[in-house]
Protein backbone atom coordinates (compact mmCIF):
# COMPACT_ATOMS: atom_id res chain seq x y z
CA UNK A 1 0.00 0.00 0.00
CA UNK A 2 1.44 3.39 -1.16
CA UNK A 3 0.14 6.19 0.95
CA UNK A 4 -0.31 9.41 -0.77
CA UNK A 5 1.58 12.57 -0.43
CA UNK A 6 2.30 16.15 -2.28
CA UNK A 7 4.65 16.00 -5.36
CA UNK A 8 5.82 19.16 -4.77
CA UNK A 9 6.88 18.71 -1.68
CA UNK A 10 10.85 17.64 -0.39
CA UNK A 11 10.63 15.28 2.30
CA UNK A 12 13.44 13.78 4.49
CA UNK A 13 14.65 10.82 4.04
CA UNK A 14 15.54 8.55 6.68
CA UNK A 15 18.90 9.15 7.73
CA UNK A 16 18.21 12.64 7.33
CA UNK A 17 15.70 12.41 10.35
CA UNK A 18 18.28 10.58 12.17
CA UNK A 19 20.33 13.81 11.47
CA UNK A 20 18.01 15.85 12.97
CA UNK A 21 17.78 13.51 15.57
CA UNK A 22 21.35 14.43 16.53
CA UNK A 23 21.04 18.11 15.93
CA UNK A 24 17.99 17.93 18.21
CA UNK A 25 20.15 16.42 20.92
CA UNK A 26 23.35 18.34 19.81
CA UNK A 27 21.13 21.72 20.52
CA UNK A 28 20.33 20.18 24.20
CA UNK A 29 23.00 19.11 25.52
CA UNK A 30 25.52 22.35 23.42
CA UNK A 31 25.88 25.58 21.97
CA UNK A 32 24.59 24.73 18.85
CA UNK A 33 23.42 21.92 16.56
CA UNK A 34 24.94 19.45 14.07
CA UNK A 35 26.27 21.49 11.81
CA UNK A 36 29.87 21.67 9.61
CA UNK A 37 31.96 24.31 7.91
CA UNK A 38 34.32 24.67 5.04
CA UNK A 39 37.09 26.57 5.43
CA UNK A 40 38.65 27.96 2.45
CA UNK A 41 41.56 29.84 1.86
CA UNK A 42 41.70 32.35 -0.92
CA UNK A 43 43.95 33.67 -3.37
CA UNK A 44 42.17 36.90 -2.97
CA UNK A 45 39.76 38.70 -0.74
CA UNK A 46 35.99 38.10 -1.99
CA UNK A 47 33.48 40.94 -2.40
CA UNK A 48 30.60 40.29 -0.01
CA UNK A 49 28.47 42.50 -2.28
CA UNK A 50 28.76 40.07 -5.48
CA UNK A 51 28.53 37.10 -2.51
CA UNK A 52 24.99 38.37 -1.70
CA UNK A 53 23.98 38.89 -5.20
CA UNK A 54 25.21 35.40 -5.83
CA UNK A 55 23.08 33.83 -3.01
CA UNK A 56 20.24 35.82 -4.14
CA UNK A 57 19.85 34.08 -7.15
CA UNK A 58 20.43 30.48 -5.54
CA UNK A 59 18.03 31.33 -2.61
CA UNK A 60 15.53 32.46 -5.10
CA UNK A 61 15.65 28.95 -7.05
CA UNK A 62 16.12 26.95 -3.86
CA UNK A 63 13.59 28.80 -1.41
CA UNK A 64 14.46 25.16 0.64
CA UNK A 65 17.96 27.29 2.33
CA UNK A 66 15.71 29.22 4.38
CA UNK A 67 12.70 26.90 4.85
CA UNK A 68 11.75 24.57 8.18
CA UNK A 69 10.71 21.15 8.86
CA UNK A 70 7.25 20.54 8.95
CA UNK A 71 4.97 16.91 9.45
CA UNK A 72 2.59 16.17 6.22
CA UNK A 73 -0.71 15.45 8.08
CA UNK A 74 -2.01 13.11 5.69
CA UNK A 75 0.79 10.56 5.71
CA UNK A 76 2.66 11.82 8.96
CA UNK A 77 6.21 12.25 7.17
CA UNK A 78 8.25 15.43 7.87
CA UNK A 79 9.32 17.74 4.80
CA UNK A 80 10.58 20.85 4.31
CA UNK A 81 8.48 23.83 4.54
CA UNK A 82 9.52 26.26 2.26
CA UNK A 83 8.65 29.90 2.04
CA UNK A 84 9.18 32.92 -0.72
CA UNK A 85 12.62 33.69 -0.42
CA UNK A 86 14.13 36.45 2.08
CA UNK A 87 16.81 38.62 1.50
CA UNK A 88 16.94 38.70 5.66
CA UNK A 89 17.91 35.00 5.60
CA UNK A 90 21.52 35.13 4.09
CA UNK A 91 23.89 35.61 6.18
CA UNK A 92 27.18 37.24 5.07
CA UNK A 93 29.72 38.81 7.52
CA UNK A 94 32.66 40.14 7.02
CA UNK A 95 36.11 40.32 9.39
CA UNK A 96 39.17 42.21 9.08
CA UNK A 97 42.59 42.68 10.62
CA UNK A 98 42.83 38.83 11.62
CA UNK A 99 46.86 39.02 11.63
CA UNK A 100 47.59 35.93 14.02
CA UNK A 101 47.02 32.54 14.26
CA UNK A 102 45.93 33.43 18.05
CA UNK A 103 43.14 35.43 16.09
CA UNK A 104 42.15 32.96 13.66
CA UNK A 105 41.63 30.23 15.35
CA UNK A 106 39.61 31.80 18.37
CA UNK A 107 37.85 32.98 15.50
CA UNK A 108 36.78 29.93 13.98
CA UNK A 109 36.38 28.53 17.58
CA UNK A 110 33.54 31.31 17.97
CA UNK A 111 31.81 30.02 14.48
CA UNK A 112 32.22 26.51 15.64
CA UNK A 113 30.33 27.08 18.70
CA UNK A 114 27.76 29.53 17.04
CA UNK A 115 24.23 28.52 16.46
CA UNK A 116 22.02 29.90 13.64
CA UNK A 117 20.11 32.84 14.41
CA UNK A 118 16.96 31.30 13.60
CA UNK A 119 15.26 28.19 12.59
CA UNK A 120 15.19 29.49 9.03
CA UNK A 121 18.51 30.01 8.86
CA UNK A 122 20.70 26.81 7.42
CA UNK A 123 23.57 28.70 6.08
CA UNK A 124 25.84 31.67 6.95
CA UNK A 125 29.03 32.77 5.48
CA UNK A 126 31.89 34.51 7.26
CA UNK A 127 34.51 36.58 4.79
CA UNK A 128 37.95 36.75 6.52
CA UNK A 129 41.26 39.28 5.71
CA UNK A 130 44.29 40.02 7.54
CA UNK A 131 47.99 38.99 7.35
CA UNK A 132 47.04 35.85 7.75
CA UNK A 133 44.96 35.31 4.62
CA UNK A 134 41.90 35.53 2.51
CA UNK A 135 39.08 33.19 3.74
CA UNK A 136 35.66 31.94 3.25
CA UNK A 137 34.28 30.16 6.27
CA UNK A 138 30.47 28.40 5.14
CA UNK A 139 29.08 26.91 7.70
CA UNK A 140 25.93 24.79 6.83
CA UNK A 141 23.38 22.81 8.19
CA UNK A 142 24.13 19.01 8.05
CA UNK A 143 19.96 18.33 7.94
CA UNK A 144 20.56 20.29 4.70
CA UNK A 145 23.77 19.11 3.28
CA UNK A 146 26.79 16.06 3.45
CA UNK A 147 29.82 17.40 3.48
CA UNK A 148 30.61 16.09 -0.08
CA UNK A 149 26.83 18.43 -0.81
CA UNK A 150 28.64 21.00 0.98
CA UNK A 151 31.64 21.13 -1.71
CA UNK A 152 29.10 20.61 -4.20
CA UNK A 153 27.27 23.31 -3.33
CA UNK A 154 30.63 25.96 -4.02
CA UNK A 155 30.29 24.92 -7.60
CA UNK A 156 27.54 27.13 -7.29
CA UNK A 157 29.53 30.30 -6.02
CA UNK A 158 32.61 29.67 -8.54
CA UNK A 159 32.58 32.44 -11.26
CA UNK A 160 30.71 31.57 -14.40
CA UNK A 161 28.24 33.07 -16.45
CA UNK A 162 24.68 33.86 -15.73
CA UNK A 163 23.00 31.18 -17.92
CA UNK A 164 25.84 28.69 -16.92
CA UNK A 165 24.78 28.93 -13.19
CA UNK A 166 20.66 28.77 -14.38
CA UNK A 167 21.51 25.64 -16.13
CA UNK A 168 23.52 24.10 -13.10
CA UNK A 169 20.78 24.97 -10.85
CA UNK A 170 18.31 23.50 -13.18
CA UNK A 171 20.24 20.47 -12.10
CA UNK A 172 19.45 20.36 -8.69
CA UNK A 173 16.42 17.92 -7.23
CA UNK A 174 14.04 19.79 -5.18
CA UNK A 175 11.30 17.74 -4.32
CA UNK A 176 11.98 14.47 -2.69
CA UNK A 177 9.70 11.65 -2.59
CA UNK A 178 8.99 10.16 1.24
CA UNK A 179 8.77 6.45 -0.52
CA UNK A 180 5.95 5.23 1.63
CA UNK A 181 5.62 2.08 -0.07
CA UNK A 182 7.38 -1.97 0.76
CA UNK A 183 6.02 -1.89 4.32
CA UNK A 184 7.53 -5.31 5.00
CA UNK A 185 10.79 -4.98 3.54
CA UNK A 186 11.36 -1.72 5.73
CA UNK A 187 10.49 -3.99 8.23
CA UNK A 188 12.41 -6.69 7.57
CA UNK A 189 15.19 -4.23 7.45
CA UNK A 190 14.88 -2.73 10.91
CA UNK A 191 14.46 -6.01 12.27
CA UNK A 192 18.00 -6.81 10.78
CA UNK A 193 19.73 -3.55 11.96
CA UNK A 194 18.18 -4.36 15.29
CA UNK A 195 19.86 -7.68 16.03
CA UNK A 196 22.98 -6.25 14.57
CA UNK A 197 22.87 -3.61 17.41
CA UNK A 198 21.92 -5.59 20.04
CA UNK A 199 24.91 -8.19 19.07
CA UNK A 200 27.05 -4.89 19.14
CA UNK A 201 26.10 -3.84 22.32
CA UNK A 202 26.60 -7.40 24.26
CA UNK A 203 30.50 -5.59 24.91
CA UNK A 204 30.55 -2.25 26.34
CA UNK A 205 32.75 -0.41 23.50
CA UNK A 206 36.06 1.77 24.65
CA UNK A 207 34.95 5.90 24.96
CA UNK A 208 37.95 8.29 25.47
CA UNK A 209 35.34 10.60 26.69
CA UNK A 210 34.45 7.95 29.49
CA UNK A 211 30.79 9.34 29.52
CA UNK A 212 27.56 8.60 28.68
CA UNK A 213 24.00 10.64 27.34
CA UNK A 214 22.40 10.63 30.49
CA UNK A 215 25.55 12.07 32.49
CA UNK A 216 25.72 14.58 29.89
CA UNK A 217 21.99 15.67 29.69
CA UNK A 218 22.34 16.04 33.55
CA UNK A 219 25.50 18.60 33.16
CA UNK A 220 24.62 22.48 33.23
CA UNK A 221 28.00 23.46 32.07
CA UNK A 222 28.31 25.10 28.95
CA UNK A 223 30.19 22.73 26.26
CA UNK A 224 32.83 24.17 24.47
CA UNK A 225 34.19 22.88 20.84
CA UNK A 226 37.80 23.47 19.97
CA UNK A 227 39.56 22.13 16.76
CA UNK A 228 43.15 21.63 15.25
CA UNK A 229 43.23 21.78 11.30
CA UNK A 230 46.23 19.93 9.88
CA UNK A 231 47.53 20.32 6.30
CA UNK A 232 50.10 18.27 4.07
CA UNK A 233 52.13 19.80 1.53
CA UNK A 234 51.88 18.12 -1.80
CA UNK A 235 54.86 15.60 -1.11
CA UNK A 236 54.20 14.67 2.52
CA UNK A 237 50.51 13.54 0.85
CA UNK A 238 52.06 11.70 -1.59
CA UNK A 239 54.11 9.98 0.89
CA UNK A 240 51.04 9.24 3.11
CA UNK A 241 48.97 7.78 0.30
CA UNK A 242 52.12 5.58 -0.52
CA UNK A 243 52.57 4.49 2.83
CA UNK A 244 48.40 4.00 2.93
CA UNK A 245 48.96 1.73 0.11
CA UNK A 246 51.73 -0.35 1.16
CA UNK A 247 50.16 -0.83 5.04
CA UNK A 248 46.18 -1.51 3.81
CA UNK A 249 46.02 -1.87 -0.18
CA UNK A 250 45.71 -0.39 -3.35
CA UNK A 251 43.09 2.83 -3.05
CA UNK A 252 42.74 1.77 0.95
CA UNK A 253 43.63 5.16 2.32
CA UNK A 254 40.32 5.29 4.54
CA UNK A 255 41.21 1.76 6.04
CA UNK A 256 45.16 3.53 6.36
CA UNK A 257 43.29 6.88 8.21
CA UNK A 258 41.25 4.27 10.95
CA UNK A 259 44.10 1.89 11.85
CA UNK A 260 46.60 5.55 12.05
CA UNK A 261 43.60 7.21 14.27
CA UNK A 262 42.63 4.09 16.31
CA UNK A 263 46.54 3.31 16.97
CA UNK A 264 46.97 6.42 18.49
CA UNK A 265 43.63 6.51 20.16
CA UNK A 266 44.77 3.28 21.72
CA UNK A 267 48.26 4.45 22.91
CA UNK A 268 47.19 7.33 24.60
CA UNK A 269 44.00 6.12 26.41
CA UNK A 270 44.37 2.40 26.54
CA UNK A 271 47.99 0.98 26.25
CA UNK A 272 48.09 -2.88 27.38
CA UNK A 273 44.69 -3.13 27.56
CA UNK A 274 42.14 -4.74 25.50
CA UNK A 275 39.23 -3.02 24.32
CA UNK A 276 36.67 -2.71 21.64
CA UNK A 277 36.24 0.09 19.11
CA UNK A 278 33.09 1.03 17.69
CA UNK A 279 33.30 4.04 15.07
CA UNK A 280 30.21 4.41 12.83
CA UNK A 281 31.78 5.37 9.54
CA UNK A 282 29.48 7.72 6.83
CA UNK A 283 29.40 5.98 3.46
CA UNK A 284 28.42 7.74 0.28
CA UNK A 285 25.78 6.81 -1.47
CA UNK A 286 25.17 9.12 -4.34
CA UNK A 287 24.61 7.26 -6.89
CA UNK A 288 27.05 7.08 -10.04
CA UNK A 289 24.53 7.45 -12.72
CA UNK A 290 23.21 10.79 -12.13
CA UNK A 291 24.80 14.38 -12.17
CA UNK A 292 26.57 15.25 -8.99
CA UNK A 293 24.88 18.28 -8.85
CA UNK A 294 21.34 16.82 -8.92
CA UNK A 295 21.81 14.67 -5.60
CA UNK A 296 23.51 18.13 -4.09
CA UNK A 297 20.81 18.69 -1.19
CA UNK A 298 20.08 16.56 1.83
CA UNK A 299 21.99 13.49 3.14
CA UNK A 300 23.02 10.50 0.41
CA UNK A 301 24.80 8.80 3.19
CA UNK A 302 24.28 5.51 5.10
CA UNK A 303 26.91 4.36 8.23
CA UNK A 304 28.89 1.20 8.88
CA UNK A 305 29.24 0.09 12.52
CA UNK A 306 32.94 -0.65 12.60
CA UNK A 307 33.20 -2.93 15.49
CA UNK A 308 37.00 -4.05 16.30
CA UNK A 309 39.04 -5.39 19.01
CA UNK A 310 42.20 -3.92 19.92
CA UNK A 311 45.34 -5.05 21.68
CA UNK A 312 48.68 -3.87 22.21
CA UNK A 313 50.12 -5.99 19.74
CA UNK A 314 48.22 -4.62 17.29
CA UNK A 315 50.41 -2.94 14.46
CA UNK A 316 49.27 -0.73 11.82
CA UNK A 317 48.67 -3.07 9.02
CA UNK A 318 47.16 -5.90 11.81
CA UNK A 319 44.63 -2.76 12.56
CA UNK A 320 44.31 -2.26 8.62
CA UNK A 321 42.98 -6.22 7.76
CA UNK A 322 40.42 -5.54 10.95
CA UNK A 323 39.07 -2.25 9.71
CA UNK A 324 39.07 -4.47 6.23
CA UNK A 325 37.25 -7.64 7.94
CA UNK A 326 34.71 -5.10 9.41
CA UNK A 327 34.32 -3.22 6.46
CA UNK A 328 33.83 -6.65 4.28
CA UNK A 329 30.60 -7.88 6.97
CA UNK A 330 28.89 -4.92 6.76
CA UNK A 331 28.99 -4.87 3.26
CA UNK A 332 28.13 -8.81 2.65
CA UNK A 333 25.27 -8.48 5.05
CA UNK A 334 24.25 -5.25 2.98
CA UNK A 335 24.12 -3.26 6.58
CA UNK A 336 24.20 0.09 4.82
CA UNK A 337 21.73 -0.11 2.74
CA UNK A 338 18.92 -2.12 5.15
CA UNK A 339 19.85 1.04 7.61
CA UNK A 340 18.64 3.27 4.63
CA UNK A 341 15.39 1.05 4.56
CA UNK A 342 14.82 0.59 8.15
CA UNK A 343 15.74 4.44 9.15
CA UNK A 344 12.09 5.67 7.12
CA UNK A 345 10.38 3.79 9.62
CA UNK A 346 11.66 6.08 11.95
CA UNK A 347 10.61 9.67 11.20
CA UNK A 348 6.99 8.28 12.44
CA UNK A 349 8.37 9.35 15.67
CA UNK A 350 8.97 12.84 16.92
CA UNK A 351 12.44 13.94 17.75
CA UNK A 352 11.81 14.31 21.25
CA UNK A 353 11.63 10.79 21.63
CA UNK A 354 13.89 9.35 18.74
CA UNK A 355 17.03 10.35 20.59
CA UNK A 356 15.92 8.48 23.92
CA UNK A 357 16.86 5.08 21.77
CA UNK A 358 19.95 6.35 21.03
CA UNK A 359 21.09 5.85 24.67
CA UNK A 360 19.91 1.72 23.92
CA UNK A 361 23.59 1.76 22.03
CA UNK A 362 26.64 1.05 23.76
CA UNK A 363 24.83 1.74 27.41
CA UNK A 364 24.68 5.19 26.61
CA UNK A 365 28.57 5.46 25.15
CA UNK A 366 27.00 5.91 21.15
CA UNK A 367 30.11 5.26 20.00
CA UNK A 368 34.25 5.26 20.47
CA UNK A 369 34.71 8.67 18.68
CA UNK A 370 33.71 10.27 15.41
CA UNK A 371 35.32 9.57 12.03
CA UNK A 372 35.10 10.68 8.39
CA UNK A 373 36.99 10.87 5.69
CA UNK A 374 35.30 12.97 2.73
CA UNK A 375 38.05 11.53 0.39
CA UNK A 376 38.74 14.23 -2.56
CA UNK A 377 36.80 17.15 -3.35
CA UNK A 378 35.55 17.48 -6.53
CA UNK A 379 37.12 20.28 -8.61
CA UNK A 380 36.42 23.62 -8.00
CA UNK A 381 38.44 26.03 -9.27
CA UNK A 382 37.61 29.38 -7.40
CA UNK A 383 35.03 30.92 -5.62
CA UNK A 384 33.38 34.01 -7.60
CA UNK A 385 36.76 34.52 -9.41
CA UNK A 386 38.97 34.18 -6.45
CA UNK A 387 41.41 31.36 -6.78
CA UNK A 388 40.69 28.37 -4.08
CA UNK A 389 44.38 27.29 -2.27
CA UNK A 390 42.70 25.08 0.13
CA UNK A 391 39.65 23.63 1.99
CA UNK A 392 39.15 22.12 5.46
CA UNK A 393 36.12 20.29 6.81
CA UNK A 394 35.61 21.40 10.90
CA UNK A 395 32.48 19.79 11.90
CA UNK A 396 30.89 19.63 15.11
CA UNK A 397 30.87 16.72 17.39
CA UNK A 398 28.38 15.24 19.95
CA UNK A 399 29.55 14.43 23.75
CA UNK A 400 28.95 11.62 23.53
CA UNK A 401 31.97 10.61 21.78
CA UNK A 402 32.85 13.80 22.01
CA UNK A 403 35.76 13.70 20.11
CA UNK A 404 35.77 13.42 15.85
CA UNK A 405 38.57 12.84 13.61
CA UNK A 406 38.34 13.59 9.59
CA UNK A 407 39.99 13.84 6.76
CA UNK A 408 39.65 15.08 3.10
CA UNK A 409 42.13 15.74 0.13
CA UNK A 410 41.65 19.07 -2.25
CA UNK A 411 43.85 19.67 -5.01
CA UNK A 412 46.26 16.67 -3.97
CA UNK A 413 46.91 17.51 -0.68
CA UNK A 414 45.24 15.91 2.55
CA UNK A 415 44.02 17.91 5.40
CA UNK A 416 42.91 16.72 8.41
CA UNK A 417 41.00 18.05 11.13
CA UNK A 418 40.21 16.80 15.14
CA UNK A 419 37.46 18.61 17.26
CA UNK A 420 36.74 17.62 20.86
CA UNK A 421 34.91 18.61 23.56
CA UNK A 422 37.28 20.78 26.02
CA UNK A 423 34.82 19.90 29.24
CA UNK A 424 36.06 16.24 28.32
CA UNK A 425 39.82 16.49 26.56
CA UNK A 426 42.57 19.07 27.73
CA UNK A 427 44.54 20.27 24.76
CA UNK A 428 48.15 18.38 25.58
CA UNK A 429 46.22 15.44 25.24
CA UNK A 430 44.42 15.69 21.82
CA UNK A 431 48.25 17.20 20.91
CA UNK A 432 49.54 14.17 21.94
CA UNK A 433 46.86 12.17 20.15
CA UNK A 434 47.63 14.38 16.88
CA UNK A 435 51.24 13.79 16.72
CA UNK A 436 51.31 9.87 17.06
CA UNK A 437 48.69 10.18 14.46
CA UNK A 438 50.95 12.27 12.18
CA UNK A 439 53.66 9.70 13.06
CA UNK A 440 51.92 6.86 11.87
CA UNK A 441 50.73 8.13 9.02
CA UNK A 442 53.91 9.26 7.91
CA UNK A 443 55.89 5.98 9.38
CA UNK A 444 57.27 3.74 6.17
Amino acid sequence: MRLPYNRKRAYLSGIDWIIATIDFYMQKTSTAGNHSSLILELKNSLSSEKLYERLLNIYSYMPLLSGTIKRDLLNLAPYWKTYPSKKNSISISSISGIDSDKQFHHLLQNILNSNFLTPQEHLKFNLITGKNGNYLVMTFDHKLFDAKGAELFLNLLSDMPLKELNELLYKIKITNAPKLINWNEKFNAGKQIQRYMIKMSENECFSPADTNMNEILKETKNRILNFKIKSYSLNDTSKILKNGEKTAGFMMETNFFLSAVASAVYSTFAANKDILLNIPMPADYRSKSEHPTYQLLRNHLSFMFLNIQINKNDSLKSLSEKFKKSVFEQVSLELPEQLIKASRLARICPLQLLYKFMKLSMNGKICSYAFANVGKSTNIPDILGSKIINISHLPRVPTPPGIGFFFNIFSEKLHFSVTWDSNKFEKNTVDGILNKIDYNLKQE
